[in-house]
């Protein structure tokens, strides 16, 4: 009764045949067929995450840590008489801990619930030798986060949020030198929001907010508030 460990992983492996650049009578004729037969691909990836939920007084506390991994290769013909490997590793941790806090003021019930992003993401690569480069990118994100509800009454509530987000970008290239770089992003998003029932199986909702997205390397994860 107190709270709770969860433990969830899985695994993929997946082989593609690339069928290259074929026309349209080809394809009639054969559907299975392939410009370069050998040309493949293959991805495999996992990932493990370990969270908890624990009691914390009248409130609740509760944590994620995660890990996931994806790596991919590809040999490939290009325009040109030489095949073409490209090989990509990218690994992600992150780490979410929030906390919800129901309580009651000035006679009215509320719910607070704050936390913190924190992920990291680790992208490598090498391709060659028709196509060459060896980019070694990075990026940390970091955000904390407020909501607040208040129900005045069975029938009013009211919401406002907030969440501050900081983006780390870096990218380098062996292959050139040139290529290098570092970025950062302060973003900012809010939420006020206000539900009205007017009667029994029918409420009216009005929001004003403003929320962003965060490009990523393997995932279009949400970043507005939770």
């Amino acid at each position: 009764d107190g709270g709770s460990i969860t433990v969830k992983a899985g695994a993929d492996d997946l082989r593609l045949g690339l069928p290259g650049a074929i026309s349209e009578a080809k394809i009639a004729a054969n559907r299975r067929q392939a410009e370069f037969p050998n040309d493949a691909s293959t991805l495999r990836g996992g990932y493990l995450n370990l969270g908890s939920e624990a009691k914390l007084g009248a409130g609740e506390l509760a944590a994620n840590l995660g890990y996931r991994t994806k790596d991919t290769d590809a040999s490939f013909f290009v325009g040109t008489p030489f095949r073409n490997n490209v090989e990509t590793h990218v690994n992600v941790w992150s780490f979410t801990p929030r906390l919800k806090l129901p309580h009651r003021l000035a006679g009215w019930y509320h719910n607070l619930v704050a936390g913190v992003d924190i992920d990291d993401w680790d992208f490598n690569s090498a391709a060659g030798p028709a196509i060459v480069g060896r980019p070694h990118a990075t990026q940390r994100n970091t955000a904390v986060y407020l909501q607040h509800t208040t129900a005045f009454s069975r029938d009013t509530s009211l919401a406002l949020g907030w969440r501050a987000h900081r983006v780390n970008y870096g990218v380098a290239d062996a292959a050139n030198s040139g290529a290098a770089d570092r970025r950062k992003r302060d973003l900012t998003a809010y939420e006020i929001a206000a539900r009205q029932r007017l009667v029994e199986g029918l409420s009216v909702y009005g929001k004003l907010g403003r929320s962003f997205r965060v490009p990523k390397e393997w995932a279009d994860r949400r970043v507005v508030l939770h």
